[in-house]
C-alpha cells in the first residue's frame, strides 16, 4: 500500500517489531494451511510476550521454520511436546488433529507435504472420484490441505472426471507421468502393485507409483485403497520435493490497464520473474515494477521459453508475457511444446487476454458479429505459399477476415498478394477497418474500402479487419449484420414479451 501511495509504512504491531511472524500466518508463504482459528490468540500472545512456545514438525525431512526466537523450542513429536507442557504450541503436520487433546493452546497447521496418487476407470463421474480421494484422506487420518498435488499415468490425463474433480472439486493441479517414467518404480518398492495396470498399460501400477514419483523422494504412507471405479494411493515427501515453480502464459490484452483481465494482472502481480519481448515488458512497466524482469527481441521467442521453462524448474513463478491473447499467435502454444519436449512436470497455466482482433472489432464497430478467419500474413515461420492459400479459401467463402502482422517495413509483398486476392472475390467498395496500436497511447482507426487501402500506412502495429458481403459502413461503425434482417420482422418486433426483473 505505501508503495502504491508513495509513502512510507509505519509498523508497531508487536509480532513485526520482534521479528516474529503473526501466529495465524506462520508459513504462509510457505503454502501452510490453518486447520483452525481456535486458539490462535493464545498462542500468538504467548508468543509476543515471551512464553515458553513449543514446535513439532511432521512435515517430512527436516527443514528449518520460517520462525525463531530464544522462547520457542522445537521438540521430536507430539508426545515430547505433551510432556514438557508449554504455555503454548505450534504443530506443522499434514495430519488431522484434535485440539482439545492438549493440555494448553494449541495451533495446527497443514503444510502442502503430500501427493496424492490417482487411477480410475473410463468416464467415472467427478463427484465419484472426489468422494474417493477424500475418503482415502480421511481413512489414513490426513488432511486435505496437506495435498499440494494429485498425480496420474498419461493415459488418463485426459479423463473429464478426473480433470473436474481436481479443478473444481479439490483445486489441486495434476501432475501427469508417461508409462516410461512409471516403469522406472521399482515393484518392491510398492505395497500393492497392480497385475491390471501390468496387464493393460505395462506399469506397475497407476495410483502409488504416480504418488511417489510426484513426491521426489518421498514415501508411500497410505497404500493404495480400491474403490468401484477409482484407486488412491498417498505418499508424502517434503516441501522442497513437492515444491513446484510455474510458468504462467500471460495476455495482457491491447496494452491498456482498462483492457487487462483481472486475473492477468494478478499473474504479473505475483510472479518472481516476468519475460517477454522488450515492447510488451514497457507496456507493462506500472506492474510490478520490483519483478526481475527478462527481456528480449523479435525472432528470441525459443529462448524465451527455454528460459522460462529453466527458472520453473527452480521452483519460480515466471510470468511469460504476450500481448491479446498467449494462445493467439504468441507464446502459449510454444511454451506447451517445449514443456512436452523436455518431457518437463512444471505446471503451466494460461491466462488469456482480449485478442487483437476483438480489440479492434470493438474500436470499428460490430465487424465480426458473424463468421470470420483470422490470418497472420508473417511467413517467417509459415511459407507464403500457405498464407495466400488460406486467404483463397477465406476470401472466397465471404467471411469477414481479420489479417494480423500486415507487413513490416521490409515484407511488404504478402500483403500485396492478399489483397489482390481478395479483390478477385469482393466488391471493391468492401469496408475496410484499419486500427494502429488499439486502445494504446498512439491508436489511429481508418475505415476505408477495399479498392482504396494505403499500403503505406499499415505496419506490424496494425491488425485490419476486411468486411464480406454483407458488411456495411454507417455513421462511423463497420457493422457485419448477423442474419436477424433475414429470419425476423425488425422493424415489427416489440418488447412486450421482455420482463425487466
Amino acid at each position: 500500500m505505501a508503495r502504491r501511495l508513495g509513502g512510507q509504512a509505519v509498523i508497531t504491531t508487536s509480532s513485526d517489531v520482534q521479528g516474529l511472524p503473526t501466529a495465524e500466518l506462520l508459513g504462509r508463504e510457505r503454502g501452510w494451511k490453518l486447520a483452525s482459528l481456535k486458539n490462535h490468540v493464545e498462542v500468538s500472545a504467548a508468543m509476543v510476550n515471551g512464553q515458553a512456545v513449543g514446535v513439532v514438525w511432521e512435515g517430512g525431512e527436516e527443514e528449518a521454520l520460517p520462525f525463531d526466537a530464544p522462547h520457542i523450542t522445537r521438540y521430536p513429536d507430539i508426545e515430547a511436546l505433551k510432556a514438557a507442557r508449554p504455555a503454548a504450541g505450534v504443530v506443522v503436520s499434514p495430519r488431522k488433529m484434535d485440539l482439545d487433546a492438549f493440555d494448553f493452546p494449541v495451533m495446527l497447521f497443514h503444510p502442502p507435504v503430500l501427493a496424492v496418487g490417482v487411477g480410475c476407470n473410463r468416464s467415472t463421474p467427478a463427484d465419484e472420484i472426489a468422494d474417493a480421494i477424500r475418503t482415502a484422506l480421511a481413512e489414513a487420518g490426513l488432511a486435505e490441505e496437506s495435498a499440494a498435488l494429485a498425480a496420474t499415468v498419461e493415459d488418463k490425463a485426459t479423463e473429464t472426471g478426473l480433470l473436474r474433480a481436481l479443478r473444481k472439486d479439490l483445486g489441486w493441479p495434476l501432475e501427469v507421468y508417461r508409462r516410461e517414467e512409471l516403469r522406472q518404480v521399482p515393484e518392491e518398492t510398492l505395497p500393492n502393485p497392480s497385475a491390471a495396470a501390468k496387464k493393460y498399460l505395462g506399469v506397475p501400477g497407476v495410483a502409488e507409483p504416480s504418488a511417489l514419483l510426484a513426491t521426489r523422494g518421498g514415501r508411500i504412507i497410505a497404500a493404495k485403497r480400491k474403490f468401484d471405479n477409482v484407486t488412491v494411493a498417498i505418499a508424502q515427501g517434503s516441501e522442497e520435493g513437492l515444491h513446484r515453480g510455474e510458468i504462467r502464459v500471460v495476455g495482457f490484452g491491447p496494452g491498456s490497464l482498462e483492457q487487462m483481465t483481472p486475473a492477468a494482472r494478478r499473474a504479473i502481480e505475483t510472479a518472481d520473474v516476468i519475460i517477454g519481448y522488450k515492447t510488451y515488458l514497457n507496456l507493462i512497466q506500472h506492474l510490478a515494477p520490483d519483478t526481475p524482469r527478462i527481456r528480449s527481441r523479435m525472432k528470441e521467442e525459443i529462448g524465451r521459453a527455454k528460459k522460462a521453462l529453466a527458472l520453473a524448474e527452480e521452483g519460480k513463478r515466471v510470468a511469460v508475457i504476450s500481448s491479446g491473447d498467449p494462445g493467439v499467435y504468441a507464446m502459449a502454444g510454444l511454451v506447451l511444446d517445449l514443456v512436452e519436449r523436455e518431457t518437463s512436470h512444471v505446471q503451466v497455466h494460461i491466462i488469456p487476454g482480449i485478442p487483437a482482433a476483438n480489440s479492434v472489432a470493438a474500436l470499428l464497430g460490430a465487424p465480426l458479429s458473424h463468421d470470420y478467419a483470422t490470418i497472420s500474413l508473417s511467413n517467417l515461420l509459415t511459407p507464403l505459399e500457405t498464407i495466400l492459400n488460406r486467404v483463397e479459401a477465406a476470401a472466397a467463402s465471404d467471411m469477414v477476415i481479420a489479417l494480423y502482422n500486415p507487413r513490416s517495413a521490409k515484407r511488404v509483398q504478402p500483403l500485396i498478394q492478399t489483397l489482390d486476392i481478395i479483390r478477385r472475390h469482393r466488391d471493391p467498395k468492401t469496408p475496410v477497418g484499419i486500427v494502429k496500436s488499439a486502445f494504446r497511447e498512439r491508436e489511429r482507426i481508418t475505415f476505408t474500402t477495399l479498392d482504396a487501402v494505403d499500403i503505406d500506412a499499415i505496419g506490424m502495429l496494425t491488425t485490419m479487419i476486411v468486411g464480406n458481403s454483407h458488411t456495411f459502413l454507417s455513421r462511423g461503425r463497420m457493422i457485419t449484420p448477423r442474419g436477424y434482417e433475414r429470419k425476423y420482422d425488425i422493424e415489427a418486433s416489440t418488447t412486450e414479451r421482455i420482463v425487466q426483473r
